[in-house]
């Protein structure tokens, strides 16, 4: 082939690899092991000289066609990837701008654009992941977009696969209220190593307001249902969801965080997706508000007021999922001895059940 015409096949290439991920996408997971996958329809590409491959690369990624474009980075990936390569430092504002017009339509072009981002460690860069993150769909998604941001800044987030979702929650809740004191201070050197200057390490989410606690007190039961429904601890009804919602959701999510759910809700029933998500759209406001020390209040108000055998339970199953002593004394700070009381014996018997 002539010059001309390998340009032509890699770019064609390209674009098939876009249009195998689009369809894998789109196929449901049963049938997709009839499918072929796009890391195999990128390898004719990948295996023409590297000269003509970055020209086809350049051509694709300032070129209109999406599905090329989405290749094209994929190969740029590959290619920066392998030892002693170099990257084009131009792409850097190029990248940035393709993300700032993309509409958010074609997941793998998004992915593929926030992949090549990761090439180049900059605050910029971490600042979109962390705002990805608060944007995802799910907590899968979120997790995986913080963690993305974690290690670019040499942070290590302790999630395990046996690592619980409410310590997942906790985790990365902490992560983002740290990055959001922090973010300022991010700095990067010519060799992409991350400086946080003046960081505080043990940022946490804003102490709860005298009203939100009294918000939580009217129904401390119902808060930890709605917790340990909505993230998979115990098995709800769609319809019970929505009643915890309008019960206490408030208390658990603070306004922002229950509009966010009603806004989801709303999607539900408009036809979006089917299963009722409290984790969607929660991302946003989780840095802002502190649910999870509002779940370790309404333990604290189930253990001195409630005799309810089935509200305790779920008060020490939240324990065990969250209850370290070290954020049970720092929630508990403001409330009467009583309470730090009946609290501290609850979590006493918890020990004491797991022996």
């Amino acid at each position: 082939m002539t010059r001309e015409e390998t340009l032509t096949f890699i770019r064609a290439k390209f674009a098939e690899t876009a249009q195998v991920a689009r369809l894998w996408d789109t196929t449901p997971e049963k049938d997709r092991h009839r499918l072929a996958n796009w890391p195999a329809a990128l390898v004719p590409a990948m295996q023409q000289p590297t000269d003509i491959l970055l020209e086809a690369i350049d051509l694709s990624l300032h070129g209109e066609n999406v599905n090329e474009r989405a290749g094209a980075l994929n190969a740029y990936i590959q290619l920066v990837d392998k030892p002693g390569a170099r990257k084009n430092p131009e792409y850097f504002r190029l990248f940035l701008g393709l993300l700032e017009r993309d509409k958010g339509d074609f997941p793998f072009y998004t992915n593929s654009l926030v992949s090549a981002l990761l090439s180049y460690p900059s605050p910029e860069t971490v600042a979109i992941l962390m705002d990805f993150g608060a944007k995802a769909p799910n907590a899968a998604e979120r997790q995986n977009y913080l963690s993305l941001a974690a290690d670019l800044l040499g942070i290590d987030l302790p999630i395990y696969q046996q690592t619980k979702p409410l310590e997942r929650e906790q985790i990365v809740a902490n992560f983002q209220a740290w990055y959001e004191q922090n973010k300022d201070r991010i700095s990067f050197d010519s060799e992409g190593r991350p400086t946080v200057k003046g960081a505080n390490p043990n940022a946490k989410p804003r102490a709860l307001t005298s009203q939100e606690r009294a918000r939580i007190r009217k129904d401390p039961a119902c808060v930890l249902e709605l917790l340990q429904g909505s993230s998979g601890g115990i098995e709800i009804s769609e319809e019970r969801m929505k009643e915890l919602v309008e019960q206490c959701g408030e208390a658990l999510y603070g306004p922002e965080g229950l509009r966010l759910v009603k806004q989801a809700a709303d999607k539900t029933q408009a036809g979006g997706p089917q299963s009722f998500d409290l984790q969607m759209n929660l991302a946003a406001a989780r840095a802002k508000y502190p649910m999870l020390d509002a779940a370790l209040l309404a333990v604290a108000y189930v253990a001195a007021d409630d005799a309810d055998l089935k509200h305790r339970e779920l008060a020490v199953m939240t324990l065990d999922d969250i209850g370290m002593p070290e954020d049970i004394v720092r929630v508990l700070k403001t409330e009467t001895k009583d309470v730090r009381k009946k609290t501290m014996e609850l979590a006493d018997e918890q020990g004491k059940d797991k022996k």
